[in-house]
C-alpha cells in the first residue's frame, strides 16, 4: 500500500492545531478533518478509512462513549486515541478494548505527526501480516484439497 493511499480521519478539539497537522500530514497521506460530532460520524460511515485519530473530548463527548459507538457500527475500523497525559488510563482502557494505540497529548506537532507516522507503519505491517495469513490459509486449503484428490485418485 503507498502511503498516500492511507486514509486517515482526524477529529481533534483544538482547531488550530488540527489545521498545522492536517496540513503536514496531507503531504504524505489523504487525510480528513472532522470539525464536529456530526461530520466526524458522517466520515466514518462514508469514508473507507485506514486509521481514525480521536481526540479524548472531542466535541464535548468522551471518546470512549464515541468509540463504543464506533465499535459497534465498524469492528474493522482501526482507532487511535488522543488523550491527555492524567486520562493515560482511558487510553490504556480503550487499548485493552480493541483500539489501535494512544497518543499522550502535545502542543508539538512534529511530535504528534511523529506518533501517526508509528501509527501508520503498524497499521500497514498489520494489513500486510493478515493479507499473507489469508494466502497462506487459501495455499494450505489448496494443499488439502489436493490431497484429496490424490487420495481418492489412489
Amino acid at each position: 500500500m503507498a502511503k498516500k493511499d492511507f486514509r486517515i480521519l482526524i477529529a481533534i478539539s483544538e482547531r488550530a492545531f488540527a489545521e498545522k497537522v492536517l496540513k503536514e500530514l496531507r503531504k504524505t497521506y489523504t487525510v480528513h478533518l472532522a470539525k464536529d460530532l456530526k461530520e466526524f460520524s458522517a466520515k466514518v460511515h462514508k469514508l473507507d478509512l485506514d486509521l481514525v485519530v480521536i481526540d479524548y473530548r472531542f466535541s464535548g463527548v468522551k471518546a470512549e462513549d464515541i468509540y463504543h459507538g464506533i465499535e459497534v457500527l465498524h469492528p474493522n475500523a482501526v482507532f487511535v486515541i488522543y488523550a491527555e497525559k492524567d486520562r493515560r488510563d482511558l487510553a490504556v482502557r480503550l487499548w485493552k478494548r480493541r483500539a489501535f494505540d494512544y497518543i499522550v497529548h502535545t502542543r508539538d506537532v512534529y511530535s504528534f505527526i511523529e506518533e501517526i507516522n508509528k501509527c501508520v507503519r503498524w497499521a500497514i505491517q498489520k494489513a500486510q501480516v493478515e493479507s499473507l495469513r489469508k494466502k497462506m490459509d487459501a495455499l494450505a486449503e489448496t494443499v488439502r484439497e489436493l490431497s484429496r484428490k490424490i487420495q481418492r485418485t489412489l
